[in-house]
């Protein structure tokens, strides 16, 4: 893992968030999740533009599960769906068995009541401007990472996770890039013909249910072999009869899976 750019400006921190908000309706979002046991603590940010590269950080929400957030700890990224907020999807964490930092960001672009990452469907456009404008959007997340830990103590671990729209970054995440995030846990998306996979071991479990009628399953079944074929460990949970949400049994198997890949040291 490459080591955190401190130089690349601080990052400004508001008050604390309210408690986590049910999804809105337009989002096709995650199922409401119960209330956890663990405590959590939660940040809302916007961030200034990074001097690195140019590339502008995106707002987030953070969310400490079952620690302080003065101490050091992995992070986890959490990308909401086509017209989610942050506010609302960070509470699908907050069961992580494991003290972890989570932050959710808020996508670029508004849309209804929320935020997209890029302002379209993906069934409407053509694979390559889709690729093109995931691949786009790598850098503001490094940005918005590199920034967070300039400011707070992370010790080293990433893993990416993400919800539709979401889903589909944590997919570019992973296929470009592979030096930033130990794992990736793409709900619900899928990995575009045309996004080109940078050869690794990072590994990737994707959560998918059969009787999704947004992203078909058969659009993430497309996309693995361009993966497994650059080296990266490919895992799909298939969810029969669940349609394009988390449910519970999605969520408690993915919370799991993160939980599982945070007690794995960062990878080289």
């Amino acid at each position: 893992m490459s080591p955190w750019g401190f130089a690349r400006g601080l990052v400004l921190l508001l008050g604390l968030a309210a408690a986590c908000e049910p999804p809105p309706s337009t989002s096709g979002g995650p199922a409401a999740a119960a209330t956890p046991a663990t405590s959590t603590t939660s940040t809302t940010s916007t961030t200034p533009p990074s001097a690195a590269a140019g590339a502008l950080p995106l707002g987030y929400v953070e969310r400490c599960v079952a620690a302080s957030c003065d101490a050091e700890l992995p992070l986890v990224l959490a990308l909401h769906g086509l017209g989610d907020r942050p506010e609302a999807f960070v509470g699908l964490y907050d069961a992580l068995p494991v003290p972890a930092r989570v932050l959710a960001l808020r996508a670029p672009l508004p849309h209804g009541q929320g935020f997209a990452w890029f302002p379209f469907r993906a069934a409407d456009v053509p694979p390559g401007e889709v690729a093109a404008a995931m691949d786009a959007l790598v850098p503001r997340v490094r940005a918005t990472v590199d920034a967070v830990c300039a400011a707070r103590r992370c010790d080293g671990r990433v893993v990416v996770s993400g919800f539709s729209q979401g889903g589909m970054m944590s997919f570019a995440l992973a296929a470009r890039a592979p030096d930033f995030v130990d794992a990736a846990f793409p709900v619900a998306g899928f990995l575009p013909p045309g996004l080109a996979v940078r050869a690794s071991s990072l590994p990737v479990v994707a959560f998918h249910g059969d009787a999704d009628g947004v992203v078909p399953l058969a659009w993430d079944e497309q996309g693995l072999p361009s993966l497994r074929a650059a080296g990266l460990p490919v895992q799909l949970r298939r969810f029969p009869g669940v349609a394009h949400r988390v449910p519970p049994e999605v969520r408690s198997a993915l919370l799991e899976a993160i939980g599982l890949a945070l007690l794995e040291p960062p990878r080289d």
